[in-house]
C-alpha cells in the first residue's frame, strides 16, 4: 500500500509499464517452454529493480518527508488523518481551489499548511497525491509538473485508471515516479469533515 499503511491501495506500474510487463511475461513463457529457464528469470530483473528503487524512495520519506494532498474531500481528508495518526509524514500540505474548503481544512487541523497555490504547494514535496475528480487530473497536472522535485512520488485516488493516465502522462516529468492507485473505499459523504482515519482499514 502507498506509504505502507493505506489499506489495499496497491503499488501499480504505469499504463505503459503494464503493457511492457505483459510482453515480459509472454517472452518469459516462451523461453521457459524452450527450456531456457536462466534467460527467462533474467527477463524479470529489470522490473524488480525498478520497483525496488521506488520502495526505497518510499521508505526514505515515511515519517520525515513532505506529503502534499491536492483536493481534500472524503478521500483526501481521510489520507491526511491516517498520515497524521501513523506519522507517515513530517509535514502535510493541503491544496484546494475552494477558499471555503481551505478554511475547513485549517479549522480541522488536517494539514500543517493549507494553500490554493498548486505550484507552491507541491514544491519540495516527496509524495503528491491527486484527490481531485478524474476529469480535473490533466489540468492539475499541468499546473504542478514544473514544480515537482526530482524523485518525487505522484499518485492518485481515482476510480478509473486509463482516463487518468492519459491525462497525466503528457505532463509527467521523467524525474517523477507515477504510481496510479485506487483507494477501494468511500462513503456517501463528501467534504473535509467527512473523512476518517480508519476509512482504509481492511481494504
Amino acid at each position: 500500500a502507498l506509504l505502507g499503511t493505506w489499506g489495499s491501495t496497491q503499488w501499480a506500474p504505469s499504463w505503459a509499464d503494464q503493457i511492457s510487463e505483459k510482453a515480459y511475461r509472454a517472452e518469459q513463457e516462451r523461453l521457459v517452454a524452450a527450456g531456457d529457464a536462466v534467460a527467462a528469470n533474467a527477463l524479470v530483473k529489470p522490473r524488480a529493480k525498478e520497483y525496488t528503487q521506488i520502495w526505497l524512495a518510499v521508505g526514505a520519506i515515511v515519517g520525515t518527508g513532505i506529503l502534499t494532498l491536492i483536493g481534500v474531500g472524503l478521500i483526501g481528508s481521510s489520507l491526511a488523518r491516517v498520515a497524521r495518526r501513523q506519522n507517515l509524514a513530517k509535514t502535510i500540505v493541503a491544496i484546494d481551489s475552494s477558499e471555503e474548503t481551505r478554511k475547513k481544512i485549517a479549522a480541522l487541523q488536517l494539514a500543517d499548511r493549507v494553500t490554493g497555490d498548486y505550484a507552491d504547494g507541491v514544491k519540495n514535496a516527496d509524495c503528491v497525491i491527486l484527490c481531485v475528480p478524474v476529469g480535473a487530473c490533466g489540468s492539475v497536472m499541468e499546473k504542478i509538473a514544473p514544480s515537482l522535485k526530482a524523485g518525487a512520488i505522484l499518485s492518485d485516488v481515482g476510480s478509473v485508471k486509463g482516463a487518468i493516465v492519459s491525462q497525466i502522462e503528457p505532463h509527467l516529468p521523467k524525474h517523477v515516479h507515477f504510481v496510479p492507485a485506487h483507494p477501494v473505499a468511500g462513503t456517501e459523504q463528501s467534504g473535509p469533515e467527512a473523512g476518517f482515519a480508519t476509512l482504509f482499514n481492511n481494504r
